[in-house]
């Protein structure tokens, strides 16, 4: 990771800081203090930043870019655990006692990270109250979303996993098209769609060439566009499917 360049202005940590549900609700004065605990760092795309070998202990913020969090199985295979976007936070489980072993943290796009020791972020939960609450909130949200995944990928249908993260990402990167549909505003190739929903490629391959035959998907300049959205949510309604 590189520092940031010195005309870089402080007060755009500031501003970044407003942004993650960690800080959400603090005053001025408190998010000073924040900012005083934290520091800005850049971290170009493809690099791992955080992996098995790194002692755990740092929180990051995401300020800006995308960042993939994965696994590797025992046979060297990656296995996508979450993309994480502008204001996500990673590393806060050490808080509480829950380790990161065999996680890795990529910067899919180039990265903008605040990061803060865990001792500072106990300091300042210490001193900001309202931050050990946010907190609080964030990983309850974290692991009721943890134990979902599990269900889905226990019992559900690869089609109807793949209708669900087909619908989150256009929630998180859709743009209206001129004839209807949406596109959604990043590249996500198949490897990267059958990692997400625990699949092969093999058959996300086979589902999507299905979806496009069926004129509910398409793709445009590497980018999934879905032009029935009514249909992939009848997919994911299908609990038979």
């Amino acid at each position: 990771m590189t520092e940031p360049t010195p005309d870089q202005p402080a007060r755009d940590k500031h501003v970044y800081l407003e942004e993650s549900q960690l800080f959400h609700g603090l005053s001025n004065r408190e998010l000073e203090r924040v900012d005083e605990l934290a520091s800005m760092t850049q971290c170009e795309r493809g690099k791992v930043f955080f992996s098995p070998e790194d002692s755990p202990g740092t929180i990051y913020f995401l300020k800006e870019g995308r960042v993939r969090l994965y696994r590797r199985t025992p046979e060297g295979k990656q296995l996508t655990m979450a993309m994480l976007d502008r204001g996500a936070v990673f590393g806060e489980s050490s808080l509480i006692g829950q380790s990161h072993a065999g996680v890795f943290a990529e910067a899919e796009e180039t990265c903008l990270l605040c990061v803060m020791p865990a001792g500072h972020l106990r300091q300042l939960i210490a001193e900001v109250p309202r931050v050990g609450l946010n907190l609080l909130e964030f990983v309850g949200q974290k692991l009721q979303r943890s134990q979902e995944l599990s269900e889905e990928v226990a019992y559900w249908s690869v089609k109807r996993r793949l209708a669900r993260l087909l619908l989150d990402l256009d929630e998180r990167y859709g743009h209206p098209t001129l004839d209807g549909g949406r596109i959604v505003n990043k590249t996500f190739t198949q490897a990267d769609l059958a990692e997400m929903v625990g699949a092969t490629r093999e058959t996300i391959a086979e589902l999507m060439s299905s979806l496009k035959k069926l004129e509910i998907l398409d793709t445009k300049r590497r980018r999934i566009v879905i032009r029935d959205r009514a249909a992939v949510e009848r997919m994911l309604a299908d609990s038979a499917g």
